[in-house]
């Protein structure tokens, strides 16, 4: 067969309109209708979404079918007929790329350089064609995440580097299958960097499961599976959630606690920095000392400096130094009879002399100088016995040094005592009351980590945790408290981008790490605006987090999976910088409308399927796929299928078993007192 003949029996039409967005096609009065078997294989047409083939000297033009119409023209121009209208069909073509021979079978690239033009014939594409549309364009990295809905329902393969390392959006509404397509994608990947065998680039993945849905969807994998959650069950084989205080920056302190930028702020800062640049002293006594017996020293010294006034409101705050340094002096003797318990009881006298002799039980009388320079002269000698200057070096008040954390509202309270003004302690104190309230949270403790520190406990453990070679990490905050859920996924993402950032600059290299947030609109809203008064709220530091890391997280080896059933919601910023969007059913038309503001303007018919999308198709879009695909994603087994099936109303309402006792559930939340289970075993 001729080349001629060939095309000839593979046309279906002929170009008769060309724009740069839309080719129409005047179909032959022989084309099929509803089948074709023309290329070999049953092919559906005329389809929407249909692809269709133009030959052209640079390969074969790919368009997809947006519109088929009929319409009535007239088609017997001769003079000596009566003009009869007579049905012509005619469809509408996106132009999408070029399909060009690669050795034994066909490869596609988006683009069009030559446009076809009128006349030309528009033809069924062949077998190889076909598969041509559902080929990944790097065989080491391509996965299979599921089926063609048009292209003769054949494999849909994509580059898991394209799609994962570029930032992915899986947008759709709930119940459209959103977090069973990222749980396709993720394990095809890891499966696929598995099957190649490279130790050196075993698999780092971070799930923020917002729902908690993810505990069992990799288990069958060769793969360390990780599970944290806040006060997890024992059969979940889960570990407890800890996003230690000692990693929180400033910012995200004040944020907690609601600190006021401008009177409360300060200390808090102060604070951090004073509890940092002196924790890393091992012995638990010394460390203790060196912190609240330094800041006392500096309040001593500046009344030393400045000398004892005899003002009533300044006497009342000098005697309190006084009162914390011999409460404190006395409390941290141990009696091991060394030479700093020794000189602990000295200044424990020292003070007590002072106080005696100042102090009537209600107020304080000024204490003159010398007494100041003599307790000075003695607080210094404990200090000197404490740690040496190396020991006592400054830090930033942001480095992730370990501290004790049931520590801050004391020092708080401690810098609060420097200030000459009598103000300063009615400013702390809300911020006080704030803040141990917060810490006395049975839930928000355990998260924090506020019982005194173990030794053990640094920031490389910490990693060594979390980001893993070989693991994935499924962090459950679906019981993380709301006083902190955004603060705590703000410390989350700014510290493995940080680490990020240090392994490149320290090993010139990436680390490559996925990092999947789920129903990322709970905690990644649109930016809000806010004046330098403003107090510090968790959500702007969450989505700052997440705008950094998709601004740059690429060149460092980090990339974002984000999921959302409502992306209109989402920061422009983080949803900008994804290049690849798996875009489920979508009705919400604000939503739609955002989709259609991120996709080419001729995508547009591809969009507004959106609504009739069913559950488990998604339309692939971006730089994972040369050209737009509509894609049934791949069927997980039910044991590895994310929790999040619809339930099943009438079912449950006619189990005559019932629901059970709410017992039980009280118990698991902590409240219930002891004879719960009686009263649970008695119902």
């Amino acid at each position: 067969m001729s080349l001629s003949e060939y095309i000839s029996d593979l046309t279906i039409g002929t170009v008769e309109r060309v724009t740069s967005g839309s080719i129409t096609v005047r179909l032959l009065e022989d084309a099929p209708h509803g089948t074709s078997l023309n290329s070999g294989t049953l092919t559906r047409f005329p389809r929407i979404n249909g692809p269709l083939v133009i030959p052209s000297e640079y390969g074969s033009i790919l368009g997809l079918t947006t519109e088929v119409v009929v319409d009535k023209a007239r088609d017997n121009p001769s003079d000596e007929l009566v003009p009869m209208p007579a049905p012509v069909r005619r469809i509408v073509l996106l132009p999408l790329g070029i399909i060009r021979p690669d050795g034994e079978g066909s490869r596609l690239k988006r683009g069009i350089p030559v446009f076809p033009t009128v006349g030309d014939p528009v033809l069924i594409p062949t077998s190889s064609e076909l598969a041509a549309l559902t080929a990944a364009s790097a065989e080491l990295a391509s996965i299979e995440i599921g089926r063609s809905v048009l292209a003769t329902r054949g494999p849909i393969f994509v580059d898991a580097d394209r799609m994962l390392t570029r930032h992915l959006a899986v947008l759709g509404n709930t119940g459209s299958g959103k977090s069973c397509s990222v749980a396709v994608v993720l394990r095809a990947a890891i499966s696929r960097a598995i099957s190649r065998g490279r130790s050196n680039s075993a698999p780092r993945v971070v799930v923020l499961d917002t729902n908690g849905e993810y505990a069992h969807a990799f288990d069958d994998l060769a793969i360390t599976v990780r599970r944290f959650a806040v006060d997890p069950n024992p059969s979940d084989e889960a570990e407890q959630l800890r996003v230690p205080g000692w990693l929180w920056n400033s910012s995200e302190w004040i944020s907690f606690t609601g600190a006021s930028p401008g009177a409360q702020a300060p200390y808090i800062r102060r604070s951090l920095a004073s509890l940092r640049s002196r924790s890393h002293i091992a012995d638990d006594r010394t460390r203790r000392l060196s912190v609240i017996l330094s800041t006392l020293d500096l309040q001593v010294r500046r009344v030393v400096r400045i000398g004892p006034s005899a003002e009533f409101r300044d006497r009342q705050d000098q005697g309190r130094i006084v009162e914390v340094l011999r409460g404190n002096s006395d409390h941290l003797v141990t009696h091991e009879n060394d030479d700093l318990d020794r000189a602990l009881l000295q200044l424990h006298s020292v003070c007590t002399d002072i106080e005696d002799q100042y102090y009537d039980g209600r107020y304080w009388e000024n204490i003159p100088l010398e007494d100041w320079e003599n307790l000075s002269a003695v607080l210094t000698a404990v200090l000197g016995l404490c740690a040496t200057e190396d020991d006592r070096r400054t830090v930033h008040e942001d480095d992730p040094i370990p501290f004790d954390v049931d520590l801050l509202a004391d020092l708080i309270e401690l810098e609060a005592l420097e200030e000459s003004s009598g103000s300063a302690m009615a400013w702390v104190a809300p911020l006080l009351v704030r803040l141990r309230s917060l810490l006395g949270d049975r839930q928000v403790a355990s998260l924090a980590g506020v019982s005194p520190m173990s030794q053990d406990e640094d920031l490389a453990t910490w990693l060594d945790k979390m980001v893993a070679p070989g693991q994935v990490t499924v962090i459950d905050l679906s019981l993380v408290p709301l006083p902190v859920l955004h603060l705590t996924v703000a410390v989350l993402t700014r510290v493995i981008f940080e680490a990020h950032q240090r392994y490149r600059r320290i090993n010139r290299g990436i680390l490559s790490t996925v990092l999947v947030a789920e129903e990322a609109h709970n905690f990644l809203h649109r930016r809000k605006p806010a004046s330098e008064d403003t107090p510090v709220i968790a959500s702007e530091l969450c989505r700052q987090s997440f705008d950094r890391i998709a601004r740059e997280g690429r060149k460092l080896g980090l990339s974002l999976v984000l999921t959302s059933q409502r992306p209109s919601e989402l920061s422009e910023t983080t949803l900008s910088q994804c290049s690849t969007f798996l875009v489920h059913r979508v009705v919400n038309d604000v939503d739609q409308a955002l989709i259609r503001r991120l996709v080419p303007d001729s995508l547009g018919s591809l969009i507004s399927e959106l609504p009739a999308l069913p559950t488990r198709t998604a339309i692939l879009m971006g730089w994972a796929s040369e050209v737009p695909m509509i894609i049934e994603m791949a069927r997980l087994g039910p044991a590895f299928r994310p929790a999040a099936e619809d339930a099943q109303l009438l079912q449950e309402w006619s189990d005559p078993s019932g629901p059970g006792s709410w017992y039980r559930v009280v118990d698991d939340w902590g409240e219930a007192g002891g004879g719960s289970t009686e009263r649970d075993e008695e119902t």
